[in-house]
């Protein structure tokens, strides 16, 4: 049973465009994440103990969540405690590195399969976890697609982050996500980053779901 029900992202911040989706997040006290979808509505349902230790090891995800999020449902007040144990950590180098290590990963998947169109979302992924991460670490708390292209004052970035549903990876995109690994991190070769993770569990879940793609 969801005992709340969170509204995040573009629709609880106000600058939701024309296409934007609606993302909503339960709390429940079931150990097993549920995904659900409703044409262009999301639902993820997460166990309340879970986002209780994330919001206190200052997850990424937590802090958008926190800070950003409108509680439509929330008799118990999970919200307003998730909130007040949310600890933000001074540095995000360990969220970095992952994120580099899977970009280069989809880069190299990207590069062995031109002649089929390849999804972006990965590595956009990637490319937004970076920028945030170190909006974070200088308190500037970017997490929508202006705010994290104006973060990074780069070039194109925004165009693609806005299109990234309908735009397929291309060579524009990997240009972008060498430039954001050079400016935001301290990582001089992204594939060494990517051999030295290759025991990480999420790395191996997305390394799984583009080989059977």
């Amino acid at each position: 049973m969801i005992e709340a029900l969170i509204l995040y992202g573009s629709q609880a911040r106000g600058d939701a465009g024309p296409r934007a989706d609606t993302d909503l997040l339960g709390i429940s006290q079931n150990n097993q994440v549920e995904k659900h979808s409703f044409g262009s509505t999301s639902l993820h349902i997460y166990n309340f103990k879970d986002l209780s230790e994330r919001s206190k090891s200052g997850d990424l995800f937590m802090i958008h969540l926190c800070l950003e999020g409108q509680a439509l449902f929330d008799p118990k007040d999970h919200f307003e405690l998730l909130k007040y144990q949310l600890d933000i950590k001074r540095n995000y180098f360990s969220e970095k590195k992952r994120a580099v290590a899977i970009g280069q990963l989809v880069v190299n998947e990207f590069r062995k399969s031109k002649s089929k169109p390849f999804p972006a979302r990965r590595i956009l992924w990637a490319i937004r976890t970076i920028i945030i991460a170190d909006s974070v670490e200088n308190n500037k708390f970017s997490f929508s697609t202006e705010a994290i292209s104006n973060y990074s004052n780069m070039v194109g970035l925004f165009e693609i982050l806005r299109d990234k549903r309908i735009t397929p990876m291309n060579d524009f995109h990997v240009e972008i996500f060498f430039e954001v690994v050079k400016k935001f991190t301290v990582f001089d070769n992204s594939i060494d980053v990517l051999n030295s993770m290759r025991e990480d569990k999420f790395l191996l879940s997305v390394e799984n779901e583009l080989f059977y793609e």
